[in-house]
């Protein structure tokens, strides 16, 4: 339990301010569904369609880390010595680190995710009264997740093709 804790720390000293703007358009976006009256089938139904979306999108993303932890080119092996201006476990993090850092933690919350949609219709159907909350919830860890993978692949993008030597601050 704890190697998720130092995860989630690794994650957030890494990526920093830059989560912020994924955070806002999550919470605007889950906002809507807040405000909608929404039937219950349909929120089981969306639920039970997000366990296929998640399973695909952990499939890339797991595909996506398999190859950046197989890289091995000029640029890459030069990301691994630029060091960041952060220091955990008594050693600086790389660019390389932090891009590593940043998909495992978005592995684990897609995992997190598609085991959640998994069971959400039937603790739904047997215990909760009051849904909108918990599928609220739901859909905002979707779309940050979805953000997050995004912010990924293109810092790894303009790490690989060297267009930008801070390219993972974005």
């Amino acid at each position: 339990m704890t190697n998720y804790f130092v995860l989630i720390l690794e994650y957030l000293l890494t990526r920093g301010k830059g989560v912020i703007p994924n955070i806002l358009i999550s919470t605007i976006l889950s906002g809507f569904f807040y405000f909608t009256t929404l039937q219950t089938s349909l929120v089981i139904d969306m639920s039970k369609n997000a366990v296929g979306l998640l399973g695909i999108l952990l499939g890339f993303t797991v595909s996506l880390f398999a190859i950046i932890l197989s890289v091995n080119n000029e640029i890459v092996n030069k990301a691994k010595t630029q060091f960041l201006q952060i220091r955990f476990y008594r050693q600086n993090f790389s660019l390389y680190d932090q891009i590593v850092a940043n998909i495992a933690f978005i592995i684990c919350l897609f995992s997190f995710l598609l085991i959640y949609n998994f069971l959400f219709p039937i603790i739904f159907e047997n215990t909760l009264k009051r849904y909108i909350i918990f599928f609220v919830l739901n859909i905002w860890a979707i779309i940050f997740s979805i953000l997050e993978l995004v912010s990924c692949i293109i810092n790894y993008y303009l790490l690989v093709t060297g267009k930008n030597e801070n390219s993972t601050q974005t």
